[in-house]
């Protein structure tokens, strides 16, 4: 395995034995940060870069165990609403809270997890992919928006032997595209809306740069199964 030094990403989670992220059974790993901002976005917590917590307040118990440990005073307990109210002006993002909660309310969204580490993690799996066709996929987030910590992990995994793929807005400069194209087996491109002005509205941004990508991808000399899809949103 090659080592990459000195190149961390943030993770939000690995997935392993997914049917629906490509061939096979796919490891998936989910990566945190996108420039997008989808009105039906099912996973808000991958949108932003940094690690960041969470709380699920149907297994809150009010306990006051988190209050109590943070060192900043950024908490306190809310016994009307939702049973805990977050000063984000005052959260330090220590995670101390999170290792105190006795149930699981408050979770910790991203861990930061080297090429080498990443790369190890997906080769555990090599046996499920040998048999069943399936391989590694990069989501997120946006995994255009960690480029070179994408490019390195797939670089590793395609030295190994193992099926590559990525699922991208493609919102990206073609520089950080492009470093990834020479390693990836299989694109999966979300084309949410076709329509430029409806796209901004919805995602917060034009599509313009996501359709040029497309037609340079498509007309660049990696052989790269494109697999273009559109979301039917009710």
């Amino acid at each position: 395995m090659t080592k990459t030094t000195q190149l961390n990403g943030t993770v939000l989670r690995i997935e392993r034995s997914s049917i629906h992220d490509g061939q096979g059974l796919r490891t998936v790993l989910f990566l945190k940060g996108c420039p997008l901002r989808c009105a039906w976005c099912s996973t808000p917590e991958s949108q932003r870069p940094v690690l960041e917590k969470g709380h699920a307040k149907e297994r809150c118990r009010r306990c006051g165990l988190c209050v109590e440990v943070c060192p900043a005073g950024a908490l306190s307990l809310d016994r009307e609403g939702d049973g805990l109210r977050i000063d984000s002006n005052k959260c330090r993002s220590c995670f101390v809270c999170v290792d105190k909660c006795p149930t699981g309310a408050l979770r910790k969204y991203g861990y930061p997890m080297s090429v080498e580490q990443a790369a190890a993690e997906i080769a555990k799996d090599e046996i499920f992919f040998f048999h069943s066709g399936g391989g590694v996929t990069i989501s997120g987030g946006e995994p255009l928006s960690q480029a070179r910590f994408t490019a390195a992990v797939l670089k590793d995994c395609n030295r190994l032997g193992i099926h590559t793929a990525i699922e991208t807005c493609l919102f990206a400069p073609w520089g950080d595209v492009e470093m990834v194209l020479p390693w990836l087996d299989v694109m999966y491109s979300d084309i949410k809306i076709i329509d430029g002005a409806l796209h901004k509205k919805l995602t917060g941004a034009d599509n313009g740069l996501i359709l040029e990508n497309l037609r340079r991808i498509d007309a660049s000399p990696y052989n790269i199964e494109i697999i273009a899809r559109v979301p039917m949103i009710p």
